[in-house]
């Protein structure tokens, strides 16, 4: 997994990277997608800031044997079809209904806004010296109940929710 540059373009490239690189990395439970021919598919939920970076970097790639479809969402009914929520900036005030709607799912919920991972959201990516980096909230993640590896982990932040009588 990389750090990269930030600033514009370039930012939202290495984030593009870091989306594809968290489904090589993530254990889903068999149940969540078909045994042969369904495909794994990565969400971006509200205002797209990748541009073609994701697309780019997916082309032509499978996770396991199954091959990666984005899908860009602006209804909420549908997340329970993304293996790899990402949640845009925009949809932030929305993270509490978005993580409401997918309890129980085996999605991983990824972000880069203030916060994202303590409140609830399971990968958060912030930049810091000019990288790109990224937190884990396991909390969030074991609920999720996929497996992370821990080379993943290793390069992380661990960050848990934050306790309920804070949030009030």
């Amino acid at each position: 997994m990389c750090h990269g540059q930030s600033g514009g373009v370039a930012e939202y490239d290495v984030k593009a990277t870091f989306l594809y690189d968290f489904a090589r990395f993530v254990d889903w439970p068999a149940n969540t997608t078909a045994l042969n021919r369904s495909p794994f598919v990565l969400c971006i939920v509200g205002t797209d800031p990748f541009g073609s970076a994701l697309d780019r970097i997916v082309r032509g790639q499978r996770i396991d044997q199954h091959e990666i479809v984005i899908r860009r969402l602006s209804n909420l009914d549908d997340l329970t079809i993304c293996q790899i929520a990402y949640v845009s900036r925009a949809e932030n005030k929305n993270l509490s209904g978005i993580l409401n709607r997918l309890k129980g799912s085996s999605t991983l919920v990824v972000g880069d806004a203030q916060d994202f991972a303590r409140r609830g959201g399971g990968i958060q990516l912030y930049l810091e010296d000019n990288a790109v980096h990224f937190s884990i909230n396991v909390d969030a993640v074991q609920r999720s109940h996929l497996a992370i590896s821990s080379n993943v982990l290793a390069l992380a932040k661990i960050v848990h929710d934050i306790p309920s009588e804070q949030t009030n």
